[in-house]
């Protein structure tokens, strides 16, 4: 999630995908899924900004409780 994902293809030519969809295809399903994705990992990176956040609040709180 620290990176923005990779939607490039390593196209293989003599693997057993070739033999059964072509690059362009598959270029053009990643394309799309990306377009798909992009607001999905904006929301999970802002989710995991805020869990960690009420994770630190937390410990804090047992800490306290704890003293």
């Amino acid at each position: 999630m620290g990176n923005s994902p990779n939607y490039s293809v390593d196209w293989k030519a003599s693997s057993w995908v070739a033999e059964v969809v072509d690059k362009d295809e598959i270029e053009k399903f990643m394309a799309g899924l990306e377009t798909e994705m992009k607001p999905i990992c904006e929301d999970l990176q802002s989710m995991r900004r805020w869990l960690c956040l009420m994770c630190c609040i937390l410990c804090l709180t047992l800490a306290i409780i704890g003293i």
